[in-house]
C-alpha cells in the first residue's frame, strides 16, 4: 500500500494499492547438434525453455525450430532463438552442413559382349569409394574393372559407395551377352521356277535383306521374284553383340519347253506332223494313249496311232528343266456327199436332205434349218445349188442341184355363181393352166374340156365344179354353182281370219327365194305385224296379240332369191270379217 502525505497540510493524505508479479528469468540456451549432411532430413532444434522464435538460414518453421539442411545448403550457419517476454532470453548456435558425396559413375556402354575387354568405369563424382557387384560376378573393388570372362552372361548391378562423412551410393546395371553369329548357311543355285525357301543362319533373330527377300524376319527368298542372276543377300543381327553376313545366291533361268504343231487337229489321211520347238531345244518328246512319236524330233505317226486325242509332252534337259504339253486330235476324214434329190414340185412338202456323214451345215435357197430341211415352197421354182459343209479339220463339203418345177395353176371362174334353168349354158374362164379336165358332182352335166354346164340337162340344185390340170406338177381347183328355177312372188289381196280353215291367214308364196321379210302397215303407215320366214304368215292380229280392225292394209315384201338378186314388192290386202 502506498500513502501520500502533505506536510504543509494543504492536501489531504491519499493511499492506493498495487499488485506486483515477480517472474523467473527465461533460459534460451540452444542444445548443440553435430554437423549435418546436405541430404539429411529436417531436424527440430531444442532450447532449454520453449515458446521462443527461431530464425536463420534453413529454418522452415519458426515456432518448431525446424531446420532443413537441403534448403540451407552446405556451410556454417548461425541460428538464433529468442524468447520475447519481460524476462525473456536469446541464444545463437552455429550449425554446420557438410556437402553430400557424389557416387555417380558410368561404364562406356550398358552392354558388353563375352569377347570384349574388361570395362573400367569413369567416376564422375567423389573418388576413393568402393565398388561391389551382385549375382556372383567379379569386380575390382577399387577401380570398378568388371571381369567379363569370370562373370559370364547376365545382367549385373554394380554399386559404388563413397567413404566421406556424407557418403553416397549409386548403382549401374550392365549386361553381359554372348557374341551372336550371323553366318549364313550356303545356298545352292536355284531355278527361277522353284518354290520360295527360308534362308538359315547360325543364330536366329536377325533381319534379311536383298533382292528376292519377301519376308525379312523369316528370311524367305523367292527366286521367281528375284529373277535370274547373282543376288547378294545380307543377314543382320542387331544389338551390341550382333553380327552380319552376306551370301550370294545364284538363280538360273528356267528352260523353255514351248513347242507347237501346225494345227491342233489332223486327219488320218494327213502327213505325219512335226512340231516347232519355240523354246529350249534338245529335249525329249513322249506321248500318251499308246500313240507313236519320234522322241527326238516329235514327229507324230498318224497311221500308227489312229483316231483319238493325245497329249504330247516335251521335257528339256538343262539344269532347270521345263515341261510343256500339247494336245492333238486325230480324226477320220468325213464325207459330206449329198444324196441325189429328184425334181420337186413347188407345192411338195418340205424334205430332209441327207449326206454320207451327218453333222454338217446346209445352205442354199429353200434351206429352212441347219438340219437340211429343204422347202420347195420357200425356194420357189428354179434350179438351186444346195451346199452341205461338215466343218472341222477333217470335214468335207458337197454341192447338189435341186430342180423345183412350177405348180400348175388350176384357177378358173364362172361369170356368176348362180344360174336359172332358162339361162344360157355358163362357160368358165381359165386364168391358170389350160388343157385340164372339168368334172361336176350330183349328176350334173358338164363339158370336161371347156367346163360348159348344160343347164337343160342339169336339175335345179347346188353343184361343185372341179378343174384338174395334167402337167408335171398338177393342180386342182373347185367352185360352187347353183342352178335354180325362175324367181316368183305371190301375195293374195284379201283373207278372212274366221277360223273356217279357208283363207284364214295372209301368206307370201314364191319360187327360188332364199331370204324374205314381210311387213304389214295400217293406213297411217304404222307397223302392225312383220315376219322374216318364207313359211311365215299374218293371222290378222297385231304385235300385241289383238285382232286388227277390218279394212285395207299395206304389205311390203323384201326378198333375196337364190341368184342373190334383191326383190321388193308392195301391195294391199283387205282383212275381211
Amino acid at each position: 500500500t502506498i500513502t501520500t502525505d502533505d506536510p504543509a497540510g494543504i492536501c489531504t493524505a491519499e493511499s492506493d494499492n498495487m499488485q506486483l508479479t515477480i517472474s523467473s528469468i527465461s533460459d534460451a540456451t540452444i542444445t548443440a547438434i553435430p554437423p549435418l549432411c546436405e541430404n539429411a532430413g529436417t531436424v527440430n532444434l531444442v532450447a532449454v525453455d520453449g515458446g521462443g522464435t527461431w530464425s536463420g538460414n534453413g529454418i522452415t518453421d519458426a515456432n518448431l525450430g525446424t531446420f532443413d539442411p537441403t534448403i540451407a545448403g552446405t556451410g556454417t550457419w548461425n541460428i538464433s532463438y529468442t524468447i520475447a517476454t519481460s524476462c525473456g532470453d536469446n541464444d545463437i548456435t552455429t550449425l554446420t552442413v557438410n556437402p553430400q558425396d557424389d557416387a555417380s559413375f558410368s561404364y562406356a556402354q550398358p552392354t558388353f559382349c563375352l569377347a570384349d575387354a574388361d570395362p573400367t568405369p569413369t567416376i564422375n563424382g567423389t573418388a576413393g569409394g568402393t565398388f561391389s557387384v551382385d549375382g556372383g560376378a567379379s569386380i575390382n573393388s577399387v577401380t570398378g574393372e568388371f571381369d567379363i570372362s569370370a562373370s559370364g552372361n547376365g545382367s549385373f548391378t554394380v554399386t559404388y559407395t563413397t567413404p566421406g562423412s556424407c557418403p553416397d551410393v549409386s548403382n549401374v546395371t550392365i549386361v553381359i551377352e554372348s557374341n551372336l553369329d550371323g553366318t549364313i548357311v550356303t545356298v545352292q543355285p536355284l531355278c527361277q521356277n522353284e518354290a520360295a525357301i527360308n534362308l538359315i543362319a547360325a543364330n536366329t533373330g536377325g533381319v534379311w535383306s536383298g533382292t528376292g527377300i519377301t519376308d525379312a524376319n523369316l528370311g524367305t527368298f523367292d527366286p521367281a521374284i528375284a529373277g535370274t542372276g547373282n543376288w547378294t543377300i545380307t543377314y543382320t543381327i542387331s544389338g551390341t553383340c550382333g553380327d552380319a553376313d552376306d551370301v550370294t545366291i545364284t538363280v538360273n533361268p528356267l528352260d523353255n519347253a514351248s513347242f507347237n504343231y501346225a494345227q491342233p487337229t489332223f486327219c488320218l489321211a494327213d502327213a505325219n506332223p512335226t512340231p516347232t520347238i519355240t523354246g529350249t531345244p534338245g529335249g525329249t518328246f513322249t506321248v500318251d494313249g499308246g500313240a507313236v512319236i519320234n522322241s527326238v524330233t516329235g514327229e507324230f505317226d498318224i497311221s500308227a496311232s489312229g483316231n483319238g486325242t493325245f497329249t504330247v509332252t516335251y521335257t528339256t534337259t538343262g539344269s532347270c528343266p521345263d515341261v510343256s504339253n500339247v494336245t492333238i486330235d486325230i480324226e477320220s476324214n468325213l464325207d459330206g456327199t449329198i444324196v441325189t434329190v429328184q425334181p420337186l414340185c413347188q407345192n411338195d412338202a418340205a424334205i430332209n436332205l441327207t449326206a454320207a456323214d451327218i453333222g454338217g451345215t446346209w445352205t442354199g435357197a429353200g434351206i429352212i434349218t441347219d438340219l437340211g430341211i429343204f422347202d420347195p415352197a420357200v425356194s420357189g421354182p428354179g434350179i438351186w445349188d444346195i451346199t452341205h459343209t461338215i466343218s472341222g479339220a477333217c470335214g468335207d463339203s458337197d454341192v447338189t442341184t435341186i430342180i423345183v418345177n412350177s405348180d400348175d395353176d388350176a384357177s378358173f371362174a364362172y361369170p356368176q355363181t348362180s344360174y336359172c334353168l332358162s339361162d344360157s349354158n355358163p362357160i368358165p374362164f381359165i386364168s391358170g393352166t389350160t388343157n385340164g379336165i372339168f368334172t361336176i358332182n350330183n349328176e350334173g352335166v358338164i363339158d370336161s374340156i371347156t367346163g360348159e354346164i348344160k343347164d337343160a340337162l342339169t336339175q335345179q340344185g347346188n353343184y361343185t365344179i372341179t378343174y384338174t390340170t395334167s402337167g408335171t406338177c398338177p393342180d386342182s381347183f373347185q367352185t360352187e354353182i347353183t342352178i335354180c328355177s325362175e324367181t316368183s312372188l305371190y301375195a293374195p289381196n284379201a283373207f278372212t281370219p274366221d277360223n273356217d280353215n279357208l283363207n284364214n291367214v295372209f301368206s307370201v308364196k314364191g319360187t327360188n327365194i332364199d331370204e324374205i321379210e314381210t311387213t304389214i302397215l295400217n293406213r297411217w303407215g304404222e307397223e302392225v305385224y312383220t315376219w322374216n320366214d318364207i313359211d311365215g304368215s299374218w293371222d290378222g292380229r297385231t304385235k300385241s296379240g289383238n285382232y286388227a280392225p277390218i279394212g285395207t292394209y299395206v304389205f311390203i315384201i323384201q326378198a333375196i332369191d337364190k341368184n342373190g338378186e334383191r326383190i321388193t314388192k308392195r301391195g294391199t290386202v283387205t282383212l275381211l270379217n
